[in-house]
């Protein structure tokens, strides 16, 4: 391979299928609601946040309740373009092309040309990474700087003038935060085995300051504007502490779920928590006190309740490590009705999880491969804490394809080099964890049908935005049918029912969604469906 093919052709092989795929997918979704803010719940708000900053009314103006990096994105899109998506989802499509191309540097520079083929090969044609790259939502961009920071750290690490890498490492890991705030854990992984691996050079702390010094740079402004406007020095949004206790209560499942009092919609459901915390702490919180209220009440549950608190991280590890998709609100079995690189590009994530697994096991170790292990772990320990989704856990894909390349390769080894023992004990330890990630999501109590009822209520919104009233009928059905206590989907069938002055009708479903506790100024208001 090394004397057939250059390193440019590599690249460019790589990039070539990253895009193929990915402009293939575009061409079949780019009419359909997967790229529309009435059907993805974040992109309005990223939007409107986007517009603001346009505007000069959002930094020192209004509290942070969304992550900032993919308004920060859409910027120029929405100057440029206005409202338009599909520019912004076309280049950042282009963007996830680009990791796959780090992700196979990262691979070969750590393992071998084996493995970075295989790995760039792998995020090139991975599914869920093309819908997420292909979808207005910051996750691929958030990929991006990632890698982009693992891979500028660990070729610092072999370079004797390396300060400017390790700066650059740490200003894309600090941007990457700003998407996904709890890849901030990895980072101080990062921190640690620099210190460890750089304890006999006498200036073994400029190093680690260099890379800390790039993340304060970047996040800096973001806590200034926290402080200003809420007195807090944290540098992201107040919703962590409201997730945390969704992943971390008596009744969790280990899943996103709806805490009583708010809805699915992330332009709203964080002020309804801030109402329900201040309800519940008897006067009003700002929204900084409302995350740390959430934040108090999921401690005092893992206080309280310890041997509970601990099966339900042992089930949420678990959950990671499924071979089935956990959405939030983007159910992958609906999108894949409109793309079929989404229903036939399969390569099943349980597997890659298991063979990184045994990665981390099998492996050896050097100063990369030992940062790579911790950066991934950094990453699991990040997700569990919470609660286990599609979107928290796709940030962890590129580095698990990372290390199951490097595994497969190993096992290769292995078999080449005729160790049959060490390969019966990988091959049997790899079979029993597949095993265990293709585990029915239904045995830990897991029901999907929510997402997939929120799927078609969304879909609804999309179809009767367009005046295509008798198409979106159905669909609203449809997520009663799969989740009857979904209250929104009553309202618009009122709605549409009243609209064609079919009022018994119209009356019935509207006494359902008031029985449900829905409030009918907000769905008028926030999906903008008339008066």
């Amino acid at each position: 391979m090394k004397k057939i093919f250059s390193d440019r052709a590599k690249y460019t092989l790589i990039f070539v299928l990253a895009i193929l795929f990915r402009l293939v997918h575009f061409f079949q979704v780019y009419q359909t609601p997967l790229i529309s803010p009435d059907y993805v719940p974040d992109t309005l708000p990223f939007i409107l946040i986007a517009q603001k900053i346009l505007e000069g009314n959002f930094f020192y103006t209004i509290p942070m309740n969304m992550n900032v990096l993919y308004s920060l994105y859409l910027v120029p899109f929405v100057f440029f373009f206005s409202e338009s998506i599909l520019p912004a989802v076309a280049v950042q499509l282009i963007i996830d092309a680009f990791s796959a191309v780090i992700t196979y540097l990262i691979a070969r520079k750590i393992f071998d040309e084996r493995a970075g083929l295989s790995a760039g090969i792998i995020y090139a044609v991975y599914a869920p990474l093309i819908l997420f790259a292909g979808m207005p939502v910051g996750e691929s961009i958030s990929i991006f700087f990632l890698l982009l920071s693992f891979y500028l750290l660990i070729k610092a690490l072999d370079l004797k003038e390396h300060s400017l890498y390790y700066y650059l490492s740490g200003l894309a890991a600090g941007i990457a935060s700003t998407g996904r705030p709890n890849v901030i854990v990895s980072s101080v992984l990062t921190i640690a085995v620099l210190f460890f691996y750089n304890q006999q050079d006498k200036k073994y702390y400029s190093s680690t300051l260099r890379y800390i010094l790039g993340i304060v740079i970047v996040l800096l402004p973001f806590s200034l504007n926290n402080y200003y406007l809420e007195k807090s020095f944290s540098p992201y949004p107040a919703k962590g502490g409201l997730n945390f206790y969704i992943g971390n209560h008596p009744e969790a499942k280990g899943i996103y779920e709806l805490i009583p009092g708010t809805s699915n919609l992330p332009y709203i459901y964080m002020h309804e928590s801030q109402e329900v915390a201040s309800q519940e702490a008897g006067r009003e919180l700002s929204a900084q006190e409302a995350d740390m209220y959430w934040y108090q009440k999921g401690m005092n549950f893992i206080t309280g309740h310890p041997v509970d608190a601990i099966s339900l991280l042992f089930k949420k590890t678990l959950l990671f490590m499924n071979n089935k998709e956990l959405a939030t609100n983007l159910d992958h079995d609906f999108c894949k009705e409109f793309s079929f690189i989404l229903k036939y590009a399969v390569i099943p994530p349980g597997l890659l999880i298991a063979f990184a697994i045994m990665g981390i096991i099998m492996v050896p170790n050097n100063k990369s491969i030992v940062l790579l292990k911790l950066f991934l772990v950094g990453l699991v320990i990040s997700t569990v804490i919470f609660f286990i989704s599609d979107r928290y856990r796709i940030v962890s894909l590129p580095f698990v394809i990372i290390l199951a390349s490097g595994y497969i390769f190993v096992l290769y080894d292995y078999l080449r080099q005729k160790e049959k023992t060490k390969m019966a004990l990988a091959a049997s330890a790899t079979i029993v964890l597949i095993i265990i990630t293709f585990l029915p999501v239904n045995i830990f109590k897991i029901n999907t049908a929510r997402t997939t009822s929120f799927a078609y209520y969304q879909y609804g919104i999309y179809l009767l935005n367009r005046n295509k009233i008798e198409e979106a009928v159905p669909q609203f059905q449809k997520a009663i049918q799969l989740n009857s206590l979904d209250l929104e989907p009553y309202y618009y069938l009122s709605y549409i029912y009243d609209k064609k002055k079919q009022y018994r009708t119209a009356g019935e479903y509207k006494n359902k969604a008031d029985m449900l506790g829905f409030k009918e100024d907000k769905a008028k208001t926030l999906r903008g469906t008339g008066n």
